[in-house]
């Protein structure tokens, strides 16, 4: 039977070393040591030469003409005449440690499987998610004289802006779904969308990003239960994390924001910007040991890690671009916690070797509100 450096380094720790040498000779503390006559039968020593270490439980002898030394398992060998280190191993408990080591192996194949099981499982529901969403997304028309042109164009300010028709179309009808009570979900509106598609690393489409429109054009809709509580008008099914909507072209300065009417809002200025979609995808994970400082307003609470976690999922942007501007949104209810995360962003970033910067809009505005309120003077 082989056993971990594990195993055996808490075999050796636990065993009752001192009371097997107390057998055969006596023992006396001496700072944190115990000293004595060495009890070997071939070592006639008479100047206490023999030493227990209690903290590594272990002996040693430092007299020349003997010069043993090692762990309970060496003493059982030298001593009590053990032939092997397996016999010794086995005395102590040894055939213990191989009954849980092979319910320990069988508990981490156990484990292995289910994560195996629930990858297959999460990829399984993502694909379906993706299909699902790509269905969606396919059934759309173009935006030229729709609703989702009135939106963008007239209610946004985004006049004649090229309107990238690969990534988004238009809805007529699309249906809401919302959950009205625990578990159950209803469709509770029809109406007119703006469709757009994420796109992942590959470039493969992800998820589709849902926009309800008023019938006229005139804003985003406004939707809420029996109960008043209110429903978002923008809704995004499919594996988004990690992917991007791609509003323009890959250049070497480039925007990234949150939301799709900010990204287009500084298309007249020659930015081009990808969509995250979200704050979440916008600035990805903070490092799961990293410090999070003290809320400089609400006390009792802490600020998200400015620190980011490289491995986490964050919207995909273009190697090509060796410059990123981060778009914030101001119009948020907690600026600070805003500021922490936005940091994180541009570390990432950097972190990736692309020079960052963020560009903030006035207090309670995003940059589609800056722009409609200022024109082009918000430059």
């Amino acid at each position: 039977m082989r056993y971990s450096t594990l195993d055996l380094l808490r075999l050796k720790q636990s065993a009752d070393l001192y009371g097997r040498i107390c057998r055969h000779t006596t023992l006396r503390k001496s700072g944190r040591l115990y000293s004595g006559k060495c009890p070997f039968p071939d070592h006639d020593d008479r100047n206490a030469s023999f030493v227990f270490d209690p903290v590594s439980n272990s002996f040693r002898c430092y007299s020349t003409a003997c010069g043993r030394s090692g762990s309970i398992i060496d003493w059982m060998m030298e001593f009590e005449g053990f032939s092997s280190f397996a016999d010794a191993v086995e005395a102590l408990g040894g055939a213990q440690i191989a009954r849980d080591q092979r319910w320990q192996d069988k508990q981490h194949k156990l484990m292995q499987d289910n994560k195996v099981l629930a990858a297959a499982h999460a990829a399984s529901t993502q694909e379906k998610a993706r299909q699902a969403a790509y269905k969606i997304f396919s059934a759309g028309t173009e935006l030229s004289g729709s609703v989702a042109e009135t939106y963008l164009r007239e209610a946004r300010g985004l006049g004649d802006i090229s309107l990238p028709g690969a990534v988004l179309r238009f809805a007529a009808d699309l249906p809401y779904w919302a959950e009205t009570a625990k578990g159950r979900f209803e469709i509770i509106h029809h109406g007119p969308a703006l469709l757009a598609a994420f796109q992942n690393k590959q470039g493969r489409f992800a998820a589709v990003h849902q926009t309800w429109l008023n019938a006229d054009g005139s804003g985003k809709i406004k939707l809420s239960l029996e109960d008043g509580l209110r429903l978002p008008a923008k809704k995004i099914r499919g594996p988004y994390m990690g992917a991007s909507l791609r509003l323009g072209p890959r250049i070497p300065v480039m925007g990234v924001g949150e939301g799709i009417e900010t990204c287009l809002s500084c298309a007249p200025f020659g930015l081009s910007c990808w969509c995250a979609g979200s704050l979440g995808n916008l600035v990805g994970s903070g490092k799961p040991d990293g410090i999070c400082e003290p809320h400089p307003v609400r006390t009792g609470h802490l600020l998200p890690s400015r620190q980011p976690d490289m491995a986490s999922a964050r919207a995909f942007l273009p190697f090509e671009a060796r410059s990123m501007i981060v778009l914030a949104d101001s119009d948020t209810k907690d600026l600070e916690a805003l500021k922490a995360q936005l940091e994180r962003a541009v570390r990432r970033l950097r972190f990736e070797g692309r020079s960052a910067q963020i560009l903030w809009p006035p207090l309670g505005m995003d940059m589609n509100d800056w722009i409609l309120a200022n024109g082009r003077d918000a430059a």
